[in-house]
């Protein structure tokens, strides 16, 4: 074998003491003299086997440096029991051997590239026939971020965010601290290292965010998008992103470390569609943190937040909503979103979002509309429609708040009108549980002055009469339940004599179901006092069950009457005594 002719250092270093004999480890000419991409393809054309056999040990070699000393002794290199002289490949990646118990060493001089020296790179280094060597893949790019070789790192810790979707959990938690440390690093490696931990945090349904977040990323990664530009930015704000969508504490220190103030103040001054994205996206996370909520309004960042709701994805859209849920029970917030049109944005989300997404947007709709100012927008701006198919749902939650949503929207007359339309479509064919809910809405609109005549001329009556005998025994006592509420009305009870109601209600004043027997005889019992029809329930005084009911209720409307006259009373005093203040002031 031709022996390797080497380039001699001028001024060479002792490395140390290897078995019995001090050796001095030399570098090639090749290594410093060819082009990068010359250097590749000569790697190319040595394998490590071949090119590393040309080394031989003198007394009196070239120094190298440290980190190409350190991975050649840790990973690669192994003495001859057969000639000493000659250095020979074991195997890569073997059990790493310290650099400190085999030699000393200069660590001022810069790092040979180890990929382009031995012709092979991080990820060729750590596969197997079966794949990737997970344990060694840590244990080497652990190595690699200690050495002095900036693009090293880089070119590793890029290959480690692609490959950081094959990983396992534990070995992507041994290197996440290595990541976080090189945000302190160079401009190109803090960009590196803010991929790498994106992808790192993206894996395994973000169970590794809050590690990344105790370890001191997020206040890092917060001071360079202070200042970074353009690409490097969108890498910040991807990496800060996921870290505060899968992590609610991360949230909060993102908020003490100034990310609030520095989101809004890109957001004002972003012009670019997918970083802006990215600011909404972290912006709505933040606003689930209570201390958030509180300053939006006084940064005037509300607009950002109706933004929010509008773009990006949809678990950032539905974080938006929540919080718009929450801010709308005041007044003065209230009107402010109303002004910046998030009645709109509600609606859209509403149609575009999946079931839970649904629920969370109705919610936030319901909340908005909670004012009389804003009934009738809500209305025209389509929520009826989408209400409906909430209360049509399988989702029990979905149905309550339709149910509250309808009643609040109701308090309008023309809103009523529209509602009890819809009702009637639902009680003549559709699922059971759907019935029910709609039974309950028109029960509570029966209540309302202005919309008793709004149910019958739907021709809710005829129907719900129907319903009375039905087999389900829900949909039966939430019958009886709006039947009784509407015969309060003269005009409601002339309308359930036509379809034949009587008979049924007396049926059922023996019923098994106590619930049912009160419906039916508060139900009469308003009958037996309107002079139009009391000969035709004069029967009902012979069951001794509507007797005992009749006592009951007697009782309690005066208790009722009692009590309303009390509070009439009461306001009148308080507006005399607040009228004579006035005077006296």
């Amino acid at each position: 074998m031709k022996k390797f002719e080497p380039d001699l250092d001028p001024d060479p270093v002792t490395l140390g003491r290897v078995r019995s004999g001090s050796i001095r480890l030399q570098r090639t000419s090749l290594a410093r003299s060819l082009s990068l991409r010359g250097r590749r393809r000569e790697a190319r054309r040595n394998t490590p086997a071949n090119f590393y056999s040309n080394f031989y040990v003198e007394e009196k070699l070239s120094s190298i440096d440290y980190f190409l000393a350190s991975e050649f002794f840790r990973v690669v290199v192994s003495l001859s029991e057969e000639k000493e002289e000659k250095l020979q490949f074991q195997s890569l990646l073997e059990t790493p051997i310290r650099l400190e118990s085999w030699c000393l060493f200069d660590q001022k001089k810069p790092a040979l590239q180890l990929m382009v020296f031995g012709g092979m790179d991080w990820a060729e280094m750590i596969k197997t026939d079966a794949g990737i060597d997970w344990g060694k893949a840590s244990h080497v790019y652990m190595n690699i971020v200690s050495c002095e070789s900036v693009d090293l790192q880089i070119k590793a810790t890029l290959q480690l965010a692609r490959l950081a979707k094959h990983a396992p959990e534990t070995i992507l938690a041994s290197i996440v601290p290595f990541l976080v440390d090189l945000l302190s690093s160079t401009p190109r490696m803090q960009e590196a290292a803010a991929y790498a931990l994106h992808c790192v945090a993206c894996q395994h349904d973000g169970r590794l965010c809050p590690m990344i977040g105790q370890l001191g990323a997020i206040p890092l990664l917060a001071e360079l998008l202070r200042t970074s530009k353009e690409g490097f930015q969108k890498t910040l704000l991807r990496c800060l992103r996921t870290l505060v969508t899968f992590d609610g504490p991360n949230r909060v220190i993102l908020a003490v470390s100034d990310g609030f103030e520095i989101t809004l103040d890109l957001l004002s001054r972003c012009t670019d569609d997918r970083r802006r994205r990215y600011l909404l996206e972290i912006l709505s996370a933040l606003a689930m943190v209570r201390e958030v909520r509180r300053a939006l309004e006084a940064f005037s960042a509300l607009g950002f937040l109706v933004e929010a709701l509008s773009c990006g994805k949809m678990i950032s859209r539905s974080r938006a909503a929540q919080t718009i849920g929450v801010l709308g029970i005041s007044r003065r917030r209230k009107h402010t979103l109303v002004d910046l049109g998030v009645i709109p944005a509600l609606i859209e989300f509403f149609k575009e979002g999946d079931s839970s997404d649904k629920l969370v947007a109705a919610n936030a709709l319901g909340i908005i509309s909670s004012h009389v100012d804003f009934l009738r927008l809500v209305v025209r701006s389509g929520a009826i429609p989408l209400y409906v198919e909430l209360l049509k749902g399988p989702e029990p939650r979905g149905k309550d708040i339709a149910e509250d949503a309808f009643c609040l929207l109701a308090v309008e007359e023309e809103n009523a009108v529209m509602i009890s339309e819809q009702m009637v479509r639902i009680l003549v064919g559709d699922s059971a549980e759907a019935i029910a809910a709609a039974l309950d809405i028109i029960w509570d609109l029966a209540g309302y002055k202005h919309s008793i005549n709004v149910v019958r001329e739907s021709g809710a009556i005829p129907v719900i009469v129907g319903l009375l005998q039905h087999m389900n025994d829900d949909i039966r006592e939430k019958a009886f339940g709006a039947i009784a509420q509407l015969s309060y009305d003269a005009a409601n009870r002339e309308a359930m004599v036509e379809v034949g109601a009587i008979p049924i209600l007396i049926d059922n004043l023996t019923s098994d179901w106590e619930e049912v027997r009160e419906y039916a005889s508060e139900c009469l019992l308003n009958f037996t006092e309107d002079s139009v029809f009391r000969e035709e329930v004069s029967e009902v005084h012979a069951i001794p069950s509507f007797l005992f009911i009749q006592e009951r209720l007697i009782r309690l409307r005066a208790s009722d009457e009692h009590m309303l006259r009390s509070m009439s009373m009461m306001e009148a005093v308080q507006l005399a005594d607040e009228a004579a203040q006035l005077d006296d002031d």
